[in-house]
């Protein structure tokens, strides 16, 4: 009877071991080992439907570019995705309202204007909340987009951020943002406050036609840390602050104040916002 039993013992062990990839143990063989790295696909890469998007589901990097434009999809929700090499556009997805890629740290090159999202209609959130650097940034009309999480960002190094027309925007997260070529925010009548307040670094500054903007969230002292430069200038350097009709023409004034001590030079033009004691004057 023992002798059985031994038996039955020695062939389950033997049974689990071929189980087992060489070097492993069945006890690393279950759900406790690490998670395998991500797949890389070489090249560009094109979504239409559903089934495109799935086979990207455990990609990590893609060198070339990818594209979503007039796909028949509903989210685009890649957590596994870390870089793409070149452009990110997203583009005319009727049924899109969702984008999610929370892992993703680094989209294209120096080329400017490397990742896109616009005319996508139903698209209401955007979370790229893991990105640092990026190349040039466009979210324009994106007619229900009310979030977009950019939390991470601290660096555009290429034409700079710009968001226009995405009427129904509540939320616009750029609150870790040090260096920018150029950030504008235009036309977002839902968008009541913006979050500068760790901007350093920029050239210009284009806040216009959004008429429920009141609050300009900027650091009032620099403290210890010496105001750096900023970078090099594509264009004029000005900041223009105008048709913000709820926005106080003193908050306005503040954000050009605090701008100036960082070291930023330019010139600076406020009108159409709400009167106070700084004034207000019409747009022409």
């Amino acid at each position: 009877m023992r002798r059985r039993l031994l038996l039955l013992v020695v062939l389950a062990c033997a049974g689990l071991s071929a189980l087992c990839p060489v070097g492993c143990t069945p006890e690393s063989s279950s759900g406790g080992t690490e998670e395998a790295p991500g797949r890389v696909h070489e090249g560009d890469y094109a979504v239409s439907n559903r089934a495109d998007l799935a086979k990207l589901a455990d990609v990590a990097r893609i060198t070339g570019k990818l594209t979503i434009k007039r796909a028949e999809v509903s989210t685009v929700a890649l957590p596994r995705l870390e870089e793409v090499g070149g452009k990110l556009a997203i583009q005319k997805n009727k049924r899109l309202s969702a984008v999610e890629l929370p892992g993703l740290r680094r989209v294209g090159s120096a080329r400017g204007d490397d990742l896109i999202l616009e005319h996508n209609p139903l698209l209401e959130r955007v979370e790229l909340g893991a990105l640092k650097t990026s190349h040039g940034i466009k979210v324009r009309r994106n007619d229900k987009l009310r979030q977009v999480v950019l939390t991470g960002l601290e660096r555009d190094l290429g034409n700079g951020l710009d968001f226009e027309s995405n009427h129904e925007l509540t939320q616009l997260q750029l609150g870790a943002l040090r260096a920018t070529q150029r950030l504008a925010v235009g036309s977002s009548t839902k968008l009541g406050s913006l979050d500068l307040s760790a901007l350093e670094q920029v050239s210009a500054i284009t806040l216009s036609a959004n008429p429920v903007l009141t609050q300009l969230d900027v650091v009032d002292q620099l403290g210890e840390e010496r105001a750096k430069p900023a970078p090099r200038s594509v264009g004029a350097r000005e900041i223009r602050i105008e048709h913000n009709r709820a926005l106080r023409t003193c908050e306005a004034q503040r954000l050009i104040e605090r701008m100036r001590e960082r070291g930023w030079r330019g010139e600076s033009h406020v009108c159409g916002s709400a009167a106070d004691t700084c004034g207000s004057t019409a747009c022409p």
